[in-house]
């Protein structure tokens, strides 16, 4: 896989509070097993569930793949554009293609460099 690839799932993942806004056809087409809904330990689902949910949700598709297409827009929004907390804020992209360790090493350097400037700066002020 090249670095310039955006990371992809193998599966649409989709919540199943989803299957109550969507149409018979579609359902059925989820219930085929194209559409899985992981859970976490707790058995609540993902927090990628929720986050999907509060953007996809806020239109209305008439056709499967009018909400496939804005799955995948989501998906790859999510992977390589997103900053994940817990991945201490870089994208899983980042993390997937090992450039998290350069960019946490990046920032951790500006982060100094703004820091001792601005006690120069204000060693400065308390001097004048």
């Amino acid at each position: 896989m090249n670095e310039s690839e955006a990371v992809s799932p193998v599966h649409i993942f989709i919540g199943l509070a989803w299957q109550q806004m969507l149409s018979n056809r579609f359902r059925s087409y989820a219930g085929k097993g194209f559409l899985r809904h992981p859970h976490n330990r707790r058995g609540t689902p993902h927090r990628y569930h929720r986050s999907m949910k509060n953007i996809v949700k806020l239109q209305n598709y008439y056709f499967p793949w009018e909400l496939e297409q804005e799955i995948s827009r989501f998906v790859e929004y999510y992977n390589n554009h997103r900053y994940h907390e817990s991945l201490n804020n870089v994208t899983p992209a980042d993390v997937y293609f090992g450039r998290n360790r350069e960019i946490l090493t990046k920032r951790d350097h500006i982060k100094r460099k703004t820091l001792a400037l601005r006690k120069k700066q204000n060693l400065k002020t308390r001097v004048a």
